[in-house]
C-alpha cells in the first residue's frame, strides 16, 4: 500500500512534527512520522506492515 493508498486521516499525520506511529486492529504499523523514525532508530519502509511489538525492547516485547 503507498502514502496516497491510506485514508486522509492517517495523511495528515505526514505534517505533524511529533513522532506518530500509526498502528492497526491487528497491530500492523500502517505509518510512521519522520520523527518516529529517528526516535525509534528505524525506517518505515521497514516497518509498514510489521507488528508494532517490534518497537518494543525484547525484554517486555510480547507482553506489553
Amino acid at each position: 500500500m503507498s502514502f496516497d493508498d491510506l485514508p486522509a486521516e492517517i495523511r495528515a499525520f505526514s505534517e505533524d512534527e511529533r513522532a506518530t506511529v500509526v498502528v492497526d486492529v491487528e497491530g500492523l504499523v500502517v505509518y510512521m512520522t519522520p520523527p518516529a523514525e529517528k526516535l525509534l532508530g528505524v525506517d518505515a519502509e521497514d516497518m509498514v506492515g510489521e507488528f508494532v511489538e517490534l518497537l518494543v525492547p525484547a525484554k517486555k516485547r510480547w507482553g506489553h
